[in-house]
């Protein structure tokens, strides 16, 4: 919807010899009214220009702060507009007196959240993190300007329903269980901190649950490892890579982030001849050390073109063009399921000597 937007100024009567001259913002057909502290003689006010009459120098000054003002709420105005904020009346108003607090309004101070998160990438924090950050705070935006039909709200206007109209608004745009809980509690976590900040008086999502709902999880076989192995998928480059990578993760226990930082300083042999993976998780930061069955040895055999110590060990693509293939490759094999990196974990196989041989 098109804004409408409009700033004019008029006298209020009083029945003295003096009128205070208000200014009155109008927007889709809501307004508010507020004095400009100047106040005129009502026979020297021109209602069809809503200025003061004249050219004398009173007149010329008095209309010269009724520019400046007018000029001042056009451009906040457009700011806001320009951040994606659709304003009204009463926060322009709170704006030209400087009271409106933009650390208040939750969009701003998710703004804010994820500048802050941004400087941890790296240290404490995931980079994929922020991706989802900034999507959770995008899809938060569009949900305010659907419902709402503004570009923000003020944590104080933000009532217990809000969460649960989110979730259903999320729901509705074909998104799973366990994502709209990752963007809701993104949302909640945040109008927590308004509340210990003082912020807001009391915290509206006291009572608010969002059900879990875990999904099924698949737990590859022997024989269903062995299937994905003997796939032909010579004519298929990339996703061979990934199948071996998927490989490589089953028989060493890595999670797909650990395998992208495997680097060939953290693969040392021992003094009876065996290979051994020495790290930490990238997850957890927890200590691990792996020793190298003879598949994960012939994977890392079968890729390696550089010895220098910081050199990748595999070449790992990202975890959504990863996802995307081993759906196709779990095709290819028949399995009744889908496969993604995050199988991984849950794979429950015997390791023997007849497998490493496939």
């Amino acid at each position: 919807m098109k804004n409408t937007f409009r700033v004019l100024f008029y006298l209020k009567k009083t029945g003295r010899s003096t009128a205070p001259v208000m200014v009155r913002i109008t927007m889709n057909r809501t307004y508010c009214s507020f004095s400009s502290k100047i106040s005129i003689s009502p026979d020297d006010w021109d209602m069809e220009t809503n200025k003061m009459r004249g050219k004398s120098r009173a007149a010329q000054r008095i209309n010269a702060q009724l520019e400046n003002i007018k000029a001042k709420l056009i451009s906040d105005y457009q700011t806001m507009l320009a951040q994606k904020h659709s304003p009204t009346p009463t926060i322009l108003r709170d704006a030209y007196f400087g009271t409106i607090d933009k650390g208040n309004m939750l969009l701003f101070a998710f703004d804010a959240y994820i500048e802050n998160y941004a400087k941890r990438i790296g240290i404490d924090r995931a980079a994929n993190s922020l991706v989802r950050l900034k999507t959770a705070r995008k899809h938060c935006e569009d949900f305010i300007r659907t419902k709402f039909s503004r570009g923000d709200l003020a944590f104080h206007e933000i009532r217990p329903d809000f969460l649960e109209d989110f979730h259903v608004y999320l729901l509705s745009k074909g998104y799973s269980q366990s994502t709209v809980r990752l963007y809701v509690y993104g949302v909640k976590s945040l109008v927590h901190t308004a509340f210990v900040n003082g912020w807001i008086s009391n915290y509206p999502f006291e009572t608010y649950r969002c059900a879990v709902i875990a999904p099924e999880r698949h737990f590859l076989s022997e024989t269903e490892i062995k299937r994905m192995m003997q796939l032909d998928l010579s004519h298929h480059p990339a996703m061979e890579r990934v199948r071996d990578i998927f490989i490589f993760c089953c028989f060493t226990g890595l999670s797909h982030r650990d395998v992208y930082n495997l680097t060939n300083e953290m693969i040392q042999k021992d003094d009876h001849g065996a290979y051994w993976i020495r790290g930490r998780r990238f997850k957890t930061k927890i200590q691990y050390t792996i020793r190298l069955l003879p598949i994960a040895l012939q994977i890392i055999a079968k890729y390696q073109t550089n010895n220098a110590p910081q050199t990748k060990v595999l070449p790992v693509t990202k975890i959504v063009s990863t996802n995307q293939r081993l759906k196709r490759i779990a095709q290819k094999c028949n399995f009744k399921f889908k496969l993604s990196t995050h199988d991984i974990c849950h794979i429950n196989t015997v390791l023997t000597d007849d497998i490493w041989q496939v």
